[in-house]
């Protein structure tokens, strides 16, 4: 019974040691990559390994799957599990090293390439030169008859090598060049500040796992108690608390790296009392969001959907710029450039707040309440109200009018009627007996400008109790 081992440590990563050529384990190995997947071979090591997991806890699950897979096809497997985890400055240093190893590796690869593209390129120089000139025809039975034919099929292919050959250097020249900027970018200050809330999230799911709990919800997502699961055995409590003393090392470090950056301008540590409603904030280089409210890890901000190249984008712009007012975008702390506030932006640009200033629509109005409860929806022909009053389901439609869509906004002179139906519903049916209305087509007031207009008007008619049957 040939034994093979499968190993893991910080530095290596998980293996599989102790394989041949045609021992069988490659095809188990194959098997096993297809249904659980993380396995590969690797040719530059010449063995099995698992993705990415040098300097991680070893996955115990596909440990388990490759040396199950092995013990059925008759392997004994041996299994030696290091979990101690490396520094994370030491780990860190370790893969900038590979990482430029492999830089220059691919540079040396794409100079390769290029001598090969250009020496692909010169052959084809030099079947053409071997094509007579003028497009000569072939003389058929002459006694160059058959080396004029094999230049004229040897130009197709010699380009066909070239431009491959081109090709190959190109793609060789983006790989080194992205390989390049891999540590900057690993190293950025929001893709720091992105792992530190991505490790610092999966710590609190970790505690979670040992505290055995959930939360228990209703149909309405509303929290209504916590559930208690039973004990952890001990060898996967020990597994997770080694994961979360890996993981806190890590959220040290790059805390202290986040720190650096702050310290030497590379990036601003934006919180929440740094912004108020109405000031701008800056996304990309040439985009100013106005901030809409200030949350506790991100600000909320206007965001005009069909517009991508506007320079400011503000809460009046969204407010008079469209009849249908979409959800606001949010953004992170440390995804922010810059900041300045209104009177800074309105100095800054001042062309672009008087064209804003000067719109010709009335304010937008607010939506307002009532003692009945109005349910509403929009559709994309019109516009949908339910109410309930005196156990009767009442509904009223509005269709569009056709200039209804228009950007920017135009008044709408003729905007139509408001029809009311309603039914006596049970709860076991779900559509019930309609009931005739003595009134059931109400004129909306013209002009309408806003959505918000007509559902005011609708609230009016709804309290006024017109529609309501005799009986």
């Amino acid at each position: 019974m040939k034994t093979v081992t499968i190993s893991h440590n910080a530095k290596d990563g998980t293996l599989l040691q102790g394989t041949e050529r045609d021992d069988g384990t490659y095809e188990v190995m194959r098997e096993v990559e297809d249904t659980v997947g993380h396995w590969r071979w690797s040719r530059h090591l010449g063995q099995w390994i698992v993705r990415y997991s040098r300097d991680r806890q070893p996955d115990q699950y596909v440990i388990d799957a490759a040396a199950t897979a092995l013990r059925d096809a008759g392997f004994d497997v041996q299994m030696h599990i290091d979990r101690t985890a490396r520094p994370t400055a030491l780990a860190e240093a370790d893969r900038a090293e590979r990482q430029t190893g492999r830089v220059t590796a691919l540079r040396a690869k794409a100079s390769r390439k290029d001598l090969t593209a250009a020496a692909a390129a010169a052959a084809h120089e030099r079947a053409c030169r071997r094509v007579p000139p003028g497009g000569e025809p072939v003389k058929l039975g002459h006694h160059s008859q058959a080396g004029h034919e094999r230049a004229l099929e040897n130009v197709p292919k010699a380009l066909s090598r070239s431009v491959q050959a081109d090709r190959d250097a190109a793609r060789a020249h983006d790989r080194a060049e992205v390989a390049a900027q891999t540590t900057d970018l690993r190293n950025s200050p929001r893709t720091v500040a992105d792992r530190i809330e991505t490790f610092e999230a999966d710590q609190r799911g970790d505690q979670r796992l040992l505290d055995r709990y959930a939360l228990v919800l209703d149909a309405e997502g509303t929290v209504t108690g916590v559930e208690t699961y039973g004990p952890v055995t001990e060898g996967d409590r020990q597994r997770v608390v080694d994961r979360m003393a890996q993981r806190a090392d890590e959220i040290t470090y790059w805390k202290q790296v986040r720190a650096r950056q702050i310290a030497e301008g590379l990036t601003l540590d934006y919180g929440p009392g740094d912004f108020s409603v109405g000031d701008f904030v800056q996304i990309s280089q040439t985009r100013w969001h106005q901030v809409t409210r200030a949350n506790t890890k991100s600000v909320s901000v206007v965001s005009i959907p069909g517009q991508s190249r506007l320079t400011l984008y503000t809460i009046t712009a969204k407010q008079l710029g469209q009849r249908e007012i979409s959800a606001d975008s949010t953004v992170r702390y440390h995804h922010i450039t810059g900041h300045m506030t209104e009177a800074q932006a309105r100095a800054r640009f001042p062309d672009l707040f008087t064209d804003l200033d000067a719109g010709s629509l009335p304010a937008r109005p607010k939506r307002r309440g009532g003692p009945i409860k109005l349910d509403h929806r929009r559709g994309p022909l019109g516009e949908f109200w339910n109410w309930k009053l005196d156990g009767l389901d009442y509904e009223a439609v509005w269709t569009h009018p056709d200039s209804w869509y228009v950007d920017p906004p135009e008044p709408v002179t003729d905007p139509g009627i408001l029809r009311v139906s309603a039914q006596r519903r049970t709860p076991e049916c779900g559509r019930g007996e309609p009931v005739t209305l003595p009134v059931t087509d109400f004129a909306i007031a013209a002009p309408v400008h806003w959505p918000e207009e007509v559902h005011n008007q609708v609230r009016a008619i709804v309290e006024a109790r017109a529609y309501l049957s005799a009986t």
